[in-house]
This record gives C-alpha cells, sequence and structure tokens, in this order.
C-alpha cells in the first residue's frame, strides 16, 4: 500500500528529531508530504487567577514551536518531501481530527468532478422560449446543495461557522479551500462559450454582511467571484450577482466585481437591510438592480392593493431611469 501523507502529532518536549528520521522509511512507500501538528495543551495557557488568559505563555509556544518546524522541514525539503504544519491551542483529539479534515482539501482538488455546459440542451431550450422569457442559469455548484459562489460552496462543504472562524486561524487553509473550488469553477465557466443563457447566477447568502463582516468579504470572496465573472464574461456571458441577507455596506464591492446584475436587495422585514433608494444611488449608474420586493408580507395574508403599493414602492425607490428589475427578494419560502 502506497503511503503518500501522513500526519505527524508532535510534543517538542518529549521528541526530537531522531524521530522524525524514521518516517524516511516510509519513503518506500512512496511517502510524498509529512504534516506536523503541534497542539498546544489548553492548561498551559488557560486563565489563571489574578493572570487572565496566558496570551504571552502562547504566543511563546508558537514561536518555539515554528522554529522547530521550520527546522525539520528545511531537512525534509532537502530530502524530496512535502511538508506542512500546523500550530494550535486546544485538546489533543479534537485538534488531530480537525486537521485531518483540514488536509481533505487535496482529496477535493485531485478527485472533484468538473461539469462542463451542454451547449446544445441549453440552445434548445433558448429557442423553445424565444422572445417570450429569459433562459436563467446558474454557475456550478453541487448537485444537492450550495449556491454558485466559491465562499458558499466552501461553506456548504464545512460548515459556515468553521468556515469564519478559519479566516482567523488558519487563513491560508482558507484560501486554498477557495482555489480549489475556484479552478472548478472556472472549467465550467470557460465551457459556457456559444451558450445561449440570458443570465447566470453566482454568489450566495454566506457572504452577506448578515453572515460575515465587509473584511471578510474582500478578502474570501471577492477575489475569487470577480474571477469568475471576468472569465464568464470572456465567454460571452452575463452575470446577476446573489446576496440574500445585508448588502449595504458591500454595496460598492460588489460592483467593483463588474457583475452585469445584483440581487436581491432584500428589506428589512425579510431579514435583509436594503434601504432600495439609497442602493439606486449608490450603484444604480453601475449594474442592473434585480429583486427588492417583499414577498413574505405582499404576496399572501394581505390585500391585492397592499401588493399593489409594495410593487409601486419598489420602482419609485429603484426604478427612475431604468436598470431595475421587480422581484421577489429571494425565494419563496412559504408554499401555499
Amino acid at each position: 500500500m502506497d503511503i503518500r501523507k501522513i500526519l505527524f502529532v508532535t510534543k517538542f518536549e518529549e521528541l526530537w528529531f531522531d524521530a522524525v528520521e524514521s518516517l524516511m522509511d516510509l519513503r518506500k512507500a512512496a511517502l510524498e508530504h509529512v504534516v506536523f501538528l503541534n497542539v498546544i495543551e489548553r492548561d498551559k495557557v488557560a486563565l489563571r487567577r489574578g493572570k487572565g488568559y496566558q496570551k504571552v505563555e502562547e504566543v511563546r509556544l508558537k514561536e518555539m514551536a515554528n522554529i522547530r518546524f521550520i527546522n525539520w522541514a528545511e531537512t525534509l525539503f532537502e530530502r524530496g518531501l512535502e511538508v506542512g504544519a500546523y500550530i494550535v491551542v486546544g485538546s489533543l483529539a479534537k485538534q488531530v481530527t480537525s486537521a485531518v479534515e483540514k488536509e481533505d482539501i487535496d482529496l477535493i482538488g485531485e478527485f472533484i468532478t468538473r461539469p462542463l455546459c451542454d451547449i446544445d440542451a441549453v440552445n434548445k431550450v433558448a429557442a423553445a422560449w424565444s422572445r417570450r422569457g429569459l433562459v436563467r442559469g446558474h454557475i456550478c455548484c453541487f448537485d444537492i446543495f450550495g449556491q454558485p459562489g466559491c465562499w458558499q460552496d466552501a461553506c456548504c462543504l464545512v460548515g459556515t461557522q468553521r468556515m469564519i472562524m478559519a479566516t482567523f486561524d488558519d487563513p491560508s487553509w482558507v484560501h486554498t479551500l477557495l482555489t480549489i473550488l475556484k479552478e472548478r469553477k472556472l472549467a465550467f465557466v470557460r465551457s459556457l462559450k456559444g451558450a445561449r443563457y440570458d443570465i447566470l447566477e453566482l454568489g450566495g447568502g454566506d457572504a452577506s454582511t448578515t453572515v460575515i463582516s465587509p473584511r471578510l468579504f474582500r478578502e474570501f470572496v471577492a477575489p475569487y467571484d470577480g474571477e469568475l465573472i471576468e472569465a464568464a464574461h470572456a465567454a460571452d456571458q452575463r452575470i446577476s450577482y446573489h446576496t440574500c441577507g445585508g448588502m449595504m455596506p458591500i454595496l460598492e464591492d460588489i460592483a467593483d466585481m463588474q457583475p452585469d446584475a445584483m440581487e436581491t436587495f432584500t428589506p428589512v422585514g425579510m431579514g435583509g437591510d436594503v434601504d432600495l433608494a439609497e442602493a439606486k444611488k449608490r450603484v444604480g449608474d453601475r449594474v442592473c438592480m434585480i429583486g427588492g420586493f417583499d414577498q413574505c408580507h405582499f404576496f399572501s395574508g394581505c390585500t391585492v392593493q397592499d401588493t399593489k403599493n409594495e410593487a409601486r414602492r419598489c420602482f419609485e425607490a429603484a426604478g427612475s431611469g431604468g436598470g431595475y428589475i421587480i422581484c421577489p427578494s429571494d425565494h419563496f419560502f412559504e408554499a401555499t
């Protein structure tokens, strides 16, 4: 059996490089990659009466581990091995499990499917509908869940809370995962040349400011989804960037990615934060705006006049000068 990667858990107080030398025997079994894990037990830096959390001690222990890992890595690099490392505070069992899960992204990168567009099927639908409707699709996500953005895919795979924490604890790992997911989507986007879509959806609610901060959006969302938008334009496709949730703090950031349209402009009454008139002033001359209608309160449980008034509100706020498509702001959450 080939052993290509191994997780090497170490306590530096008890283990020196002589023990790492034993790994070289595994080269005969095709070992290519060693991942070091040093877990600083929580009780070494835990709260102490009169002292609080021992941050200085945590930093000292991490620096000591980092220096040791650098020395070990240099030796292993010279022998043709790849080396990675995690230095974390917590319980040993939990952190070992977490490190193994993180290393699984290599499997995603190697074995994940890369779907391509069925251009003939899309164009048959477009021909059948002609000018009677818009043909809308989305950038590929996973078959049974998710929305099309890179960050959204990552949150579906890993969990939203864990992804957010990882941006602080291990941002390089987050960037690696997002790059793997982006490359999968780029293969699909580049295959879209000639497909007669009217518009394709990208984005997702986990990238809204209801969920993450504008700083996280700028670092972990915009660079990856922005590259997909650029590739879509190169394939002669239009993109609507979907953000169900808070948008107001990142309106310009989304527009800077240069999508053709932005959605959903969810109002406060539906859990969003959008002032439609203010959004029109800020980005209405840069993109087409789609959404803004509160379907939870004005499609059911209301009068016909209430529905008309809500539609009128939307058009008065964002319809001036064109560039606005009234639309429910996200899905219908209750079927009738």
